[in-house]
């Protein structure tokens, strides 16, 4: 013990040192023994406690104390799914703004199984064509210091016949569409003019509110317009074939006259001279 004691790495307090390690010079090879024991026990628990241990560096690791318990992991799990919008939040997000957008039934015009406007949609609708229409008249009244603008007031008729298109307003909508047409007549725009006498055409022939003899007229007028239009554009097919429609017109009306299967031999003279 004293030759260990004097050791170089004890040169400095020899007797400290002893005393730290053996507890005191006094005692016997037991007992040296046993503090040697419990001297090198307390070594290992200061060791020990110095020290920490993998499990408690690492609390992913091992099964003490230094692992989180299963609730420790649910609520990290938590904390994560927190981190991340769940399906639960974006659908309340998507609900939410689904219910903060207007619904079709509130933002869209009201409209009738024919799809036109009906209600308080169908009046303002009513005003706005009137609007339409009181602009096109301007446009085409001669002022002392004005002349008339068949390019501004064809563009107002376009509109006023499509705002009465969408509140079933046949014949205005026809009158507007051929007010159109001869407006385009007079820029030389034939094709647009064609297809506005065409469609203004169409709606005489679908025409409810008028005699049969009237209509007849009306859709041979028309469409004879509608062919002079073609013709200006050089474009004979289509001229040919609102002629044909036209002298198909003069039948409207005289069906009625006929008798069961004969009714083509019944048919009107300047009709049959026009398809001719």
């Amino acid at each position: 013990g004293g030759g260990g004691a004097g050791g170089p790495s004890y040169k400095a307090n020899a007797a400290a040192n002893r005393d730290a390690l053996f507890g005191g010079a006094a005692g016997d090879g037991g007992g040296s023994g046993a503090s040697s024991a419990s001297s090198s026990g307390g070594r290992g628990g200061a060791g020990a406690g110095a020290r920490p241990s993998k499990a408690a560096a690492r609390p992913g690791s091992g099964s003490g104390t230094g692992r989180p318990a299963a609730s420790t992991r649910t609520g990290g799990g938590g904390g994560q799914a927190s981190s991340r919008p769940t399906s639960t939040a974006s659908s309340a997000r998507t609900a939410s703004s689904t219910n903060s957008r207007p619904t079709g039934s509130s933002s869209r015009p009201s409209r009738t199984s024919a799809g036109l406007l009906s209600g308080a949609a169908r009046a303002a609708k009513m005003k706005e064509a009137e609007d339409y229409r009181a602009k096109a008249k301007k446009a085409m009244t001669r002022g002392v210091f004005s002349s008339p603008d068949p390019i501004a007031a064809s563009n107002y008729y376009k509109r006023a016949a499509d705002a009465y298109k969408a509140c079933g307003e046949n014949r205005l909508e026809r009158l507007h569409r051929i007010a159109n047409a001869d407006c385009q007549m007079s820029l030389d725009a034939y094709a647009t003019a064609a297809t506005e006498y065409m469609r203004a055409a169409e709606l005489a022939e679908e025409s409810t509110d008028e005699s049969p003899d009237k209509r007849s007229k009306e859709v041979n007028k028309i469409y004879n317009d509608a062919a002079e239009a073609w013709r200006q554009q050089n474009e004979f097919g289509r001229a040919g074939e609102c002629t044909m429609k036209a002298a198909f017109g003069l039948l409207i009306g005289k069906e009625e006259e006929g008798d069961g299967g004969g009714k083509t031999m019944n048919m009107d003279r300047n009709a049959l001279k026009s398809i001719e």
